[in-house]
């Protein structure tokens, strides 16, 4: 689908992604590996300044709704031992951003204890062995419940 306007054409592929070229000129391989939807890297992808539609970035709202909060960011840190800790975790959640505990080496029932004491939400991994359900039912246990969890097999 392409339309015109002020001096260029836009080309949409979806509900939220154009490419927009002047009049007269032809789609780019670059567009038509995306009207294939061929995978794109780094180097296809350009930011072009000053070609917007809000006058300060002050009017974007990049924050996103999930579940009962809205989150700041919409950036997630991977959730690996390498990447957070309990520190990480509590330092994101106290800026409104979202994060997932890793599930290696760590006291599921303290961490939970402890970020829901400071007033903080609590997210956590789990996966689908019996290390698991020990750490689900020591949370129950505890009367704990996690507001987030993410499952990996």
């Amino acid at each position: 689908m392409q339309a015109e306007a002020s001096g260029f054409r836009f080309y949409f592929w979806g509900p939220q992604f154009y490419v927009a070229i002047r009049n007269g000129g032809m789609p780019t391989p670059l567009m038509e590996r995306i009207m294939h939807k061929t995978e794109l890297n780094y180097g296809d992808v350009y930011l072009v300044p000053k070609k917007t539609i809000v006058d300060s970035r002050k009017e974007c709202d990049t924050s996103v709704q999930f579940g009962p909060r809205r989150f700041d960011m919409p950036l997630y840190a991977s959730n690996m031992k390498s990447v957070v800790d309990a520190e990480t975790c509590e330092y994101f959640a106290r800026r409104g951003w979202f994060y997932t505990m890793h599930r290696f080496n760590v006291d599921t029932v303290s961490f939970v204890a402890d970020m829901q004491q400071k007033g903080l939400f609590a997210s956590i991994s789990i996966g689908v062995n019996d290390d698991t359900l020990q750490q689900l039912a020591a949370l129950k246990a505890a009367g704990l419940t996690p507001e987030y969890n993410a499952r990996y097999c």
